[in-house]
């Protein structure tokens, strides 16, 4: 399953109605690549975000595992009192998966197949990239150390 793929499965969810309005977006995302750029990853998530809630974050608090990040919590609130938390791992796992988890006032959305996610459909441009590189850099509440 790519990116595209999971954007015009959420589309279809919410075109029907039966989850209603959207209030909170749950995305955990780990890459088998030790190397990955959370950045990028982030910014990709961010654009399938952006089919459940229109409007940009109102506030973002972010969490970094160590000093060089293989892992991002970010929780993304906006001024409607909805929610995205995403949580970003790399080098961790064998293989990439990405969980899905969409809850609405009247129902919700799962991802099954999760180890059947294409992570090279992870793309965004390097304004995107630099933009919630940033972000990171300056909501980070402190560096979580095992």
């Amino acid at each position: 399953m790519t990116l595209d793929d999971l954007d015009r499965t959420l589309t279809d969810a919410l075109s029907t109605g039966k989850v209603g309005s959207p209030v909170a977006l749950r995305l955990h995302l780990q890459l088998a690549d030790s190397a990955a750029d959370l950045a990028q990853a982030t910014a990709a998530l961010m654009r399938l975000a952006e089919t459940v809630f229109s409007e940009t974050p109102s506030r973002v608090t972010a969490r970094t595992r160590d000093e060089t990040p293989r892992q991002w919590n970010l929780l993304c609130n906006y001024p409607g009192g909805q929610t995205v938390q995403l949580t970003l791992g790399c080098g961790a796992a064998a293989s990439s998966t990405l969980h899905l988890l969409l809850v609405g006032n009247h129902g919700v959305v799962r991802l099954e197949g999760a180890e059947l996610f294409d992570d090279t459909s992870l793309s965004a441009t390097d304004e995107e990239t630099n933009h919630w590189q940033q972000t990171v850099e300056q909501n980070a509440t402190g560096v979580a150390r095992p």
